[in-house]
């Protein structure tokens, strides 16, 4: 997205404020906006359950080259979770509809970095889709790369009881995964367990379990 695009601005207890200002403005004056969030899981063949995470480009403003979510965004002013698709195929190559989003709830995230000021309402989303990381069309310009970890080493490795696990990691502009060690220092740092959070949703998703709202946290 460039900095031009204009976002809608929220008060902090997650009102529309009826303002659009450029997204340079938005995080220059610490104005609350909303973002897209969307991780993809599937359950392989042998009924073991995976998840895909990014790593950033190195271009990135803030935090280059860590793990993050699937693939996420910035809402644009007037756009709800169809601007969360768009992100889905700028940044992959998915073709999703709003009915293959599984809703996990609205995380608010708060990061001053860099000189950088973000205030996020983050829409959270569970996608399902088996598919080999071969199948993703990466942006290089958003995406370094697309790793594939098993959902039970995340959580080993969320809940403290690993320090290290490895999973397949494809390279934008490569053609053959290989295989990469993850930390938890390797991902974006957050104040909570967000990622384990989602961890646990997705594993009771794909057991076939009613998704419920994780968010906002208590």
């Amino acid at each position: 997205m460039s900095t031009d695009e204009l976002l809608d601005v929220y008060s902090a207890d997650g009102q529309p404020l009826g303002i659009a200002r450029p997204k340079r403005d938005v995080h220059a004056r610490g104005d609350w906006h909303r973002t897209f969030h969307c991780w993809l899981v599937y359950r392989d063949a042998t009924g073991r359950d995976h998840m895909l995470v990014q790593r950033r480009a190195s271009r990135k403003d803030v935090y280059p080259d860590k793990l993050d979510v699937t693939a996420a965004g910035h809402l644009q002013a007037g756009e709800g979770s169809e601007g969360g698709l768009r992100e889905l195929w700028e940044e992959l190559g998915i073709r999703a509809t709003e009915l293959n989003l599984h809703f996990i709830g609205q995380r608010t995230w708060i990061d001053d970095s860099e000189g950088i000021y973000h205030r996020e309402f983050q829409d959270v989303y569970l996608l399902i889709k088996d598919a080999p990381l071969t199948a993703y069309t990466i942006d290089p310009v958003e995406v370094a790369g697309l790793a594939d970890l098993l959902l039970d080493d995340l959580i080993d490795l969320f809940a403290g009881r690993r320090t290290q696990i490895s999973g397949q990691m494809l390279f934008a502009g490569t053609s053959e995964p290989e295989e990469y060690p993850v930390t938890v220092a390797d991902f974006i740092p957050t104040p909570n367990p967000y990622v384990l959070k989602v961890c646990q949703a997705a594993r009771g998703l794909l057991a076939g379990e009613t998704v419920q709202l994780i968010f906002p946290e208590t």
